[in-house]
């Protein structure tokens, strides 16, 4: 392989014999928002709410995850992220337990992920972005659900997107089956239809798939120049999974909408963001 770098849980989900974990990644520099302390995935929202504290944006992904029927969750943390410990502690105040792993190499979010694998033997995984708000509340609770009633290796949550947003682009067929990925890395082209995903739900068969997928690339860097530093996004996972025949399939949320709070422009709308979810 040569690969360039760059609500109420559903009952459903606690009748099926695996558990499902969340994976939370958060070992990103955060360089756009040239943070002099802390971590982004702590950077608090106002909710709107009245005479309510302020809320940290990774918050909100747990909270779909606790709605999807996530038995656990893992952050997995580049270390010197430590508020993000103080701040869940065991996840006894938000609702499942928490663990925290710290990455072991600096190549892209698939390796963080994988750095969960060892300790989720069997389960099914539901992984978000916790630097991205996402409306509706129950995006990981649907794509779940359609990941337990199809026979999808992986579900992805999709949203209308054009190349302000800088996402992936996701192409779909017909029926909803995904047939295209171009992570943003890779400049994507761009249509009035397109959209992203920005969530996965999939069963342990693909743990193992994207485990391989992480063995491969980590022989690349192997094969390196010395101080060569690659960094591939998530969304080659789906690729190779695409040229593996694998079948990916969406939940389009045509009226969703979603927040990269990522920089310092998009971090300022954030609350308003939050307040118009409340609103509905």
């Amino acid at each position: 392989m040569n690969i360039n770098p760059a609500s109420s849980p559903l009952h459903i989900i606690h009748e099926d014999s695996h558990p499902i974990i969340g994976l939370i990644p958060a070992a990103g520099l955060a360089k756009r928002l040239s943070l002099h302390s802390g971590s982004k995935e702590m950077l608090p929202i106002q909710t709107g709410a009245p005479n309510a504290s302020p809320r940290v944006v990774s918050e909100f992904l747990l909270e779909q995850m606790v709605g999807a029927g996530c038995q656990r969750a893992f952050f997995i943390l580049r270390p010197g992220k430590f508020d993000i410990i103080e701040h869940f502690n065991n996840g006894a105040n938000f609702g499942l337990p928490i663990g925290y792993l710290l990455m072991d190499a600096p190549y892209g979010p698939p390796f963080t992920i994988s750095q969960a694998f060892p300790f989720i033997e069997g389960a099914s995984v539901l992984t978000g972005f916790p630097d991205i708000l996402m409306d509706p509340p129950d995006v990981c609770e649907q794509i779940v659900l359609k990941l337990r009633k199809s026979q999808a290796d992986v579900v992805l949550a999709t949203f209308p997107c054009g190349p302000e947003h800088g996402c992936d682009l996701a192409e779909v067929d017909s029926q909803g089956h995904i047939v295209k990925i171009v992570p943003k890395e890779y400049n994507p082209v761009w249509r009035d239809d397109s959209r992203t995903w920005l969530a996965a739900a999939w069963r342990y068969p693909f743990t193992t798939f994207f485990s391989d997928i992480v063995q491969k690339l980590r022989t690349e860097v192997d094969s390196m120049p010395a101080n060569s530093n690659p960094e591939w996004p998530l969304g080659i996972i789906l690729v190779e999974a695409l040229k593996a025949g694998m079948t990916l399939e969406t939940v389009h949320f045509k009226k969703g909408r979603f927040l990269d709070i990522g920089t310092p422009e998009r971090l300022a709308q954030a609350s308003a963001f939050i307040a118009m979810n409340n609103e509905h």
